[in-house]
C-alpha cells in the first residue's frame, strides 16, 4: 500500500498501538496516524471485552486492521513478534521491556508513568535501572 506520505520504494511496516493509557490519553494523535498510515496497524490491548475494546475504539475514530486481545502485560511481546510489527506504541514499561529489539518502542507519558510534580519518570526494579 502506498499514498502521497510515503514513497512506493519505501515498505510500509506495521504498527502496534495499545488502548488504555496510550490512544486514550492522544485520542486526535492517534486517530490521525491510524487513518494515515500506510501499512497495517494493530491495536494490542490487556483486556477481556472485546466489544468494549471496540466500541472505545470507535469513540475515538480508531482505524485497524485488527483487534487483538491479550491476557497479561508480557503477553504483547509475543504478538508483537508473532505479526512482525514494527512500530509500537505502549505505555506500560512490562509490557514493551520484552519487545523484539529490532521495534521501534514509542513509551506515551501519563499519570501512571511519569511523576508530573516533580518530573521525573515512575518504574520498579523489574522494568529499570537508576544511571
Amino acid at each position: 500500500m502506498t499514498n502521497s506520505y510515503w514513497p512506493n520504494s519505501i515498505p510500509s511496516p506495521s504498527i502496534g498501538i495499545d488502548l488504555d493509557g496510550t490512544i486514550d490519553e492522544a485520542p486526535t494523535f492517534f486517530r490521525l496516524l491510524s487513518h494515515r498510515w500506510p501499512g497495517r496497524v494493530f491495536i494490542i490491548t490487556f483486556r477481556d471485552d472485546r466489544t468494549k475494546a471496540e466500541q472505545r475504539l470507535a469513540e475515538f475514530g480508531i482505524r485497524y486492521d485488527e483487534l487483538v486481545l491479550v491476557t497479561s502485560l508480557e503477553a504483547k511481546a509475543d504478538v508483537i513478534h508473532r505479526l512482525g510489527i514494527l512500530i509500537y506504541f505502549d505505555d506500560q514499561d512490562e509490557a514493551i521491556q520484552h519487545v523484539p529489539h529490532q521495534v521501534n518502542v514509542f513509551k506515551i507519558r501519563n499519570g501512571g508513568n511519569f511523576d508530573f510534580d516533580v518530573n521525573r519518570w515512575l518504574y520498579s526494579d523489574r522494568t529499570g535501572r537508576q544511571v
